[in-house]
């Protein structure tokens, strides 16, 4: 009995060598694209940097960007946005212009945000993590906490949305952590005004 029951399952498992093989490829391939990261610090995310000229940006993703506002003739807004995939991470950029002379400028980075769960601190703070880890972790760095508010007009503040804005000591940048019900849902890196 027990020769004939080898030789019955000799087929079966022949044929699930190769099962095999697929599974572990699809695995270590997941694995490979759940590790990836992108790391947001003071001065961008990865290589987009704060700063970086619009025609940098074209050339870094390989893509012309149009803006809907800059692009027209005339007075056009400060500050104009555009999607961007970079290397796979979805991002919104905010560019602002930076006057070189009377009427010319130069359209530059102020601003980048992300909602995807592959972007991280150094510190190690992700999308899905909590207020009070956002605070323990920057303990001793320079906080504010921001309400949220439901109109343009500030008047009216959300009882679920805020923000943490971490200021770096040495730089005109902060990382903003955007919250919902107290859990992060976004990050952005921005130049800021200082005040003083």
């Amino acid at each position: 009995m027990p020769i004939l029951f080898t030789i019955l399952s000799m087929p079966i498992v022949c044929s699930m060598k190769p099962l095999y093989i697929l599974v572990f490829v699809g695995l270590s391939y997941f694995a490979k694209a759940q590790s990836s990261s992108f790391t947001i610090t003071m001065n961008g995310i990865e290589e987009l940097k704060l700063g970086m000229k619009k025609e940098e940006l074209e050339k870094l993703i390989n893509q012309n960007i149009s803006l809907s506002h800059s692009d027209r003739k005339g007075v056009a807004p400060l500050l104009d946005t555009v999607h961007v995939n970079y290397k796979g991470l979805e991002t919104d950029i905010v560019f602002a212009k930076q006057y070189t002379g009377e009427n010319s400028y130069d359209l530059i980075i102020q601003e980048i945000e992300c909602n995807s769960d592959m972007l991280r601190t150094k510190k190690g703070i992700c999308i899905g993590d909590d207020k009070l880890k956002v605070i323990s972790t920057y303990e001793g760095f320079t906080l504010w906490l921001v309400p949220g508010y439901l109109d343009d007009s500030y008047t009216t503040k959300s009882k679920n949305r805020s923000s943490i804005w971490l200021h770096g000591d040495t730089t005109d940048s902060a990382i903003i952590f955007r919250l919902e019900n107290n859990k992060v849902v976004s990050m952005s890196v921005c130049y800021y005004e200082k005040g003083g």
